[in-house]
């Protein structure tokens, strides 16, 4: 058999995964044409983007570890004993597509193209192996995806969604809105948008606590969205602030709109642990589309409106 290789190789060889139940005997001839390639730790066998080797390297001893981004990213994988590095750039001829890495001292078994091909005419039994790390791999590829992009989901959500609430955040309004806007623009109906101010919060967080302000905030925004009609957007503004943008409506159907809104939440956010001496109650600022034409001019005009509204004693519905 290959030099290079104790009697302790060979049989760790004879239990790879390329080898599991393949007579040795049969394919030993073959096997002379291999050789044996030691590592040291943190020494390189493939790099990313290198012309193919055409060679599979079997691990005889050892681990390395698989970097897909090059060597400095983290590691995609390890790879130990009995399992195969190379064989997708071996079978494919495409560049090297990851960095291979020894992550201790490893022992591998280097099969030349020309004997890969020859053990798999020789062999049913290497054929049917190397057809298994094959589409494993590619298999362990397909999972590792859908992982990438579920966490991705998990970041985008992260990035939509205001902490304190679970409503939508101010980076997510900023793009929604916008494209809202723009439809009902294309359309020629008209778009409203609600600025919400929530009466008393700095009092109550100086008197009661902040996490009794942030529990008026979470009551609120749960009235508010049992109350709003399946097509609107709500977003947390930020502070004591919300947004409702009401697509397809005219300034007087947001006026009604915004004062049941406020009604609702006259009735319904109350909470044992808030300790307030009066209901709570929200202020609206009302603006529509014509005149404004898009979310700053809306945002700004119901921002004056907001302040009417609060001039006016609060608990208010202005335009």
């Amino acid at each position: 058999m290959t030099i290079g290789l104790t009697q302790a190789d060979r049989e760790a060889l004879a239990a790879s995964r390329l080898f599991r139940a393949v007579d040795m005997d049969q394919v030993e001839h073959l096997l002379k044409g291999c050789t044996v390639r030691d590592l040291r730790e943190n020494e390189i066998l493939l790099n990313l983007g290198d012309k193919p080797t055409r060679d599979i390297f079997v691990v005889v001893w050892g681990r390395v570890s698989v970097h897909l981004a090059g060597r400095g990213a983290p590691s995609y994988t390890f790879i130990g004993a009995g399992e195969c590095v190379g064989e997708m750039s071996a079978v494919d001829g495409e560049p090297i597509s990851a960095t291979v890495v020894a992550v201790e001292d490893t022992r591998l078994l280097v099969i030349p193209e020309a004997v890969v091909w020859s053990l798999v005419n020789t062999s049913h039994a290497v054929a049917q192996n190397l057809l298994y790390v094959l589409t494993r791999r590619m298999r362990y590829d397909n999972a590792a995806i859908v992982n990438g992009l579920d966490r991705q989901r998990e970041l985008e959500h992260a990035a939509s969604t205001d902490g304190l609430t679970g409503l939508h955040n101010r980076r997510w309004m900023n793009l929604a809105f916008r494209r809202q806007i723009e439809r009902c623009e294309r359309d020629d109906v008209p778009v409203s948008l609600v600025l919400i101010d929530v009466d008393g919060l700095k009092a109550l967080n100086d008197r009661a606590g902040h996490l009794a302000g942030d529990t008026l905030i979470c009551v609120v925004a749960g009235v508010l969205t049992r109350h709003l009609r399946p097509g609107d957007l709500l977003a947390r503004f930020g502070g004591d602030e919300f947004c409702v943008l009401l697509p397809d409506t005219a300034r007087s159907a947001a006026l009604g709109i915004a004062d049941r809104l406020r009604a609702a939440v006259e009735v319904e956010a109350t909470d044992s642990r808030l300790q307030l001496w009066a209901p709570a109650t929200i202020s609206c600022g009302i603006a529509s589309s014509p005149p404004a034409s898009t979310l700053d001019d809306l945002i700004h005009a119901a921002d004056v409106a907001l302040y009417r509204a609060k001039e006016k004693g609060r608990n208010v519905v202005s335009d």
